[in-house]
């Protein structure tokens, strides 16, 4: 089966390099000895890092009318994982021989092959008597949360906090929903969204919310548009129910003050696997991520989550030392949906 060849060459420290992704390793013998060193480099780097299957075989092509060419091949398994970082670590690894332009020439094709089926990887080869059998790995369903850390949160949550200080004198009973009236926990209506004095906050939302859709493919006719808004203050002692959002795409925290010990917000693996049976792991050894059936994040004032509205949390007991509402974790929540973009006239 002849590879799957690309047609690009790069230079590098004045040697063309041809790159070719064939998915699997061949070694070529053929190396001269004056480029030996070059190869060896960036054989290990490669290695080092762990983006490939195996190690990165090339060969040197003399040319009478231009420069040596360095002919790589190369398996790609998990090179697009760490290609973000890959120029750098590299160059670094290699400190005397400039190979930006050939990272560069293999994570461009190395990604476009990945999303085809970016979520293959390879995770480990299985000896037999004859040979080896290569075991992958594909990752579907996932359960997506996203998160930012808004620059300017100082100044904004001293204005929403002042915002959520008069709601909570007009309406010092608010409604009950996760939260425990019992406990202290006070929650607002959920139409803050259309009260001005939250419009920074609003408009920031859907910046981000923009960028979730674009990052998913979202329907480009559509857009994600908050469609109710709310504020829960919690005291010590106080914490919100399991719960889910019914009705909505997406659901978001953004943490307006979080003192140390405010309680964490726990994600729940909503899956029926939790019902029918369950794996053993080893013992006193962390699992690996995948294997996780809750995951706790620990609120952070000026940071922003959108999960999506159908997985299942809760938010554990405050347990912060402050005093007065110092003491209080103060968030807004909101959920999400597709809107019909309006006509631009």
């Amino acid at each position: 089966m002849r590879p799957n060849r690309m047609a690009r060459s790069h230079h590098v420290n004045g040697m063309s390099v041809n790159v070719e992704d064939t998915r699997t390793c061949i070694c070529d013998l053929g190396l001269a000895p004056q480029h030996a060193a070059l190869f060896r480099a960036i054989q290990q780097s490669f290695v080092r890092l762990s983006l490939c299957t195996a190690p990165v075989f090339c060969r040197i092509a003399e040319s009478r009318v231009g420069p040596p060419a360095l002919h790589l091949k190369y398996g790609c398994s998990r090179f697009a994982d760490a290609a973000p970082s890959a120029e750098r670590r590299l160059y670094q690894s290699v400190p005397h021989i400039s190979i930006k332009p050939l990272t560069r020439a293999i994570s461009a094709r190395v990604r476009s092959n990945y999303e085809e089926n970016y979520m293959t990887r390879t995770v480990c080869q299985i000896e037999s008597e004859s040979g080896q059998d290569e075991l992958r790995r594909d990752d579907y369903f996932p359960t997506l949360v996203f998160s930012t850390l808004l620059h300017d949160a100082e100044s904004m949550n001293k204005e929403i906090l002042a915002a959520i200080t008069q709601e909570r004198d007009r309406d010092a009973k608010g409604i009950e929903r996760s939260n425990f009236r019992s406990l202290g926990g006070w929650h607002s209506h959920n139409n803050l969204h259309k009260d001005s004095k939250f419009t920074r906050l609003t408009n920031r939302i859907h910046k981000v919310a923009a960028g979730v859709s674009d990052n998913l493919g979202y329907n480009k006719g559509r857009h994600l548009e908050v469609t109710t808004m709310w504020s829960i203050s919690n005291p010590p002692g106080s914490s919100n129910r399991a719960h889910i959002h019914p009705g909505a795409l997406w659901s978001g925290v953004y943490y307006v003050q979080a003192p140390e010990g405010a309680g964490q917000i726990e994600f729940i693996d909503p899956r029926t696997v939790n019902l029918m049976n369950y794996a053993s792991y080893m013992p006193n050894t962390k699992r690996k991520t995948e294997c996780w059936t809750k995951v706790k994040v620990k609120p952070v004032a000026g940071k922003m989550l959108f999960f999506p509205s159908w997985l299942y949390h809760s938010v554990e007991p405050n347990l912060s030392n402050a005093k007065g509402r110092d003491g209080e974790r103060v968030i807004i929540s909101f959920n999400i949906n597709q809107k019909v973009k309006p006509k631009s006239k």
